[in-house]
């Protein structure tokens, strides 16, 4: 996996990429949109998807989200154009055959010389509940902010 962003980054830079993508929580698809491959994909996007790591590394990307060519062009269009887009029009097939609700993030990646695709899935579903929790608590930060505002007036 190439995560380097240029000829200039440091080697450690570079093993920090590195660790950043194979290591973190949120699922990370490395794509070249020219070849319609996926390059790499960490940890966390081959639980999400259900693909052992080096099928998906087989993979293109127009089969993992088989009959949406069309969507599938806007969004990479909309990347490489913009260096970053959302959208949750793509439903990739888990490996059971289940069509997956997912909301995706992309950003430009340079990378030897070509655009390379960072993209970030994430469950539509857990995307709603994250967000109502963060309601949730900041309605109880409030909660705890009025009370402090009274306590205030008492004294």
């Amino acid at each position: 996996m190439d995560l380097a962003l240029g000829s200039t980054a440091r080697p450690q830079d570079v093993e920090l990429r590195a660790a950043a993508f194979e290591f973190g929580i949120e699922p990370a698809l490395l794509v070249d949109p020219h070849a319609d491959l996926i390059l790499d994909a960490n940890p966390a996007a081959c639980t999400l998807l259900g693909y052992d790591r080096a099928l998906l590394r087989q993979t293109k990307v127009s089969t993992l989200h088989a009959g949406q060519l069309p969507a599938l062009i806007v969004f990479t269009q909309a990347v490489l154009d913009k260096g970053a887009f959302w959208t949750n029009a793509l439903t990739p097939r888990h490996t059971t055959g289940q069509t997956l609700r997912l909301e995706y993030a992309g950003s430009l990646v340079p990378g030897d010389g070509r655009a390379l695709d960072i993209a970030i899935p994430q469950h539509l579903e857990h995307a709603a509940e994250d967000e109502l929790g963060l309601v949730i608590h900041l309605l109880e930060l409030r909660g705890e902010e009025d009370k402090i505002e009274r306590d205030c007036l008492v004294q």
